[in-house]
């Protein structure tokens, strides 16, 4: 298992300590480790429920218009074009359906995104080791999916604090693209202190033992 003892109020799942112990080379000693929370991670999950719900309502915009042309043409009877086959209420009903299932989408969208996120938040796992920083995702096959960062000189962390204590870090290089997310963490401002410690010491600094929180 790891060699940094975790002291979390919510330690990761047995499954995901091995995934993350199969995951580090020899050579890597664990200096933390910890996983997303559920809650600020179904919240940031969000944006995907705005995608959806602009979505459907660009379609429900178009149903509505269709929908009224469509009734319009069926109650006077004549076709949209010139020797078109006439509106059917059948034709009414299908746009009124389609409309049903747009307005049910944008209003189960942000519903099934915070699910979804919190779900997903316990497939994670987040590590920091004397040589990267890493995300760990296990899928329900047992597979994992690896992202990891390793930071250099200077370091770009943004931290953000919530009130119940955690917080989310985005870390990358000054001037790269690369970027990594550690949602909803505990003990935000200790994990980016080490984070800096790990891979821009002070000059004449001794690395500190590992920890988990």
């Amino acid at each position: 298992m790891p060699n940094a003892s975790p002291t979390t109020a919510d330690p990761p799942p047995a499954k995901l300590l091995e995934a993350l112990n199969r995951e580090i080379d020899p050579s890597e000693t664990v200096r933390w480790y910890g996983r997303p929370g559920e809650q600020h991670y179904a919240t940031a999950s969000m944006m995907y429920a705005g995608i959806f719900m602009v979505l459907s309502g660009f379609l429900g915009i178009g149903m509505i218009l269709l929908g009224i042309m469509s009734l319009i043409e069926y109650l006077t009877g004549e076709p949209r074009q010139p020797g078109g086959a006439p509106t059917t209420a059948g034709d009414v009903i299908g746009f009124a359906t389609a409309l049903v299932g747009c307005i049910a989408v944008f209003i189960a969208s942000p519903a099934i995104a915070y699910r979804w996120g919190k779900r997903e938040s316990r497939r994670i796992i987040y590590g920091l080791t004397n040589t990267r920083l890493l995300s760990l995702r296990l899928s329900d096959k047992g597979l994992a999916q690896i992202t990891s960062l390793e930071p250099a000189h200077p370091l770009d962390i943004t931290r953000d604090e919530h009130k119940d204590g955690r917080g989310t870090l985005k870390v990358q290089r000054v001037g790269a693209s690369a970027l990594l997310t550690l949602t909803g963490i505990e003990s935000p401002r200790e994990v980016d202190l080490l984070i800096r410690e790990t891979f821009d010491p002070p000059p004449g600094s001794t690395s500190s033992q590992g920890v988990g929180l």
